[in-house]
């Protein structure tokens, strides 16, 4: 009987703050996402197959609740995007790593519940490029070749530092669908599916260079994967 009891008055404390979400905080997030380059650019040459590409990221968040359902989420995240490809009967490949400061800025719908809560989130996602590099190699060598971008400049095609190739920002559509786990009554447990998809066309004007065909094609930012953080509140209503 005394274990009913204490249960039951452990529900009723717990429950006090578990529909409590109005408030502000902060926390930290990290995530491993697919990663995509769509359309990609080989500066005239016949295009390689794409490889699965996987990499992480990491960063800080910070919300603000004014409801209890309704809040604004932001984050601050070190992101890296980019694409795996590769030619197998030519022994070609090309690894390009793109590095982004990424800020999301999402509503976010919670729902209510007991410990766990289902969320949504969606909203503009803005990325910065800090460093682009690739790897591009044919039989273990550079690969060989130069070319002239738009702008009548030569450039080599297997060149390691490519930053000048891509524009310095990316606008993006940020969508989590996941849920919200109390720990205790000031920390969350914030665990959801990620996904991502930039509408510039990501390479530099000058580098906008048809492909064997004579076509081009805008190559655009993409990625999925499962996200996990930390929340605590600082203040809650």
């Amino acid at each position: 009987m005394r274990k009913v009891l204490f249960i039951s008055i452990l529900c009723i404390i717990t429950s006090s703050y578990i529909y409590a979400q109005k408030g502000y905080g902060g926390g930290i997030d990290f995530a491993y996402h697919s990663v995509w380059i769509l359309n990609q650019n080989a500066y005239g040459d016949a295009e390689l197959d794409y490889i699965k590409t996987f990499h992480p990221s990491f960063g800080i968040h910070g919300f603000y609740n004014p409801y209890d359902v309704f809040g604004v989420w932001m984050e601050l995240n070190m992101v890296t995007l980019g694409q795996k490809y590769e030619d197998v009967s030519k022994s070609i490949t090309r690894n390009i790593d793109l590095k982004y400061l990424a800020i999301p800025i999402m509503a976010k719908y919670t729902s209510t519940g007991d410990l766990a809560r289902f969320h949504f989130m969606l909203g503009p996602e803005f990325a910065f490029l800090t460093k682009a590099t690739q790897d591009y190699t044919k039989n273990g060598a550079k690969f060989p070749g130069t070319r002239k971008d738009l702008d009548g400049v030569t450039f080599t095609k297997s060149a390691d530092d490519i930053k000048d190739r891509y524009t310095k920002m990316d606008f993006m559509l940020a969508l989590d669908i996941g849920a919200d786990i109390s720990i205790t009554d000031f920390l969350i447990l914030n665990a959801g599916l990620r996904g991502n998809y930039g509408f510039r066309d990501i390479n530099a004007k000058a580098y906008r260079l048809n492909n064997a065909a004579g076509v081009y094609s805008a190559s655009h930012n993409s990625y999925f994967g499962f996200q996990v953080g930390v929340s605590y509140f600082l203040s809650m209503k």
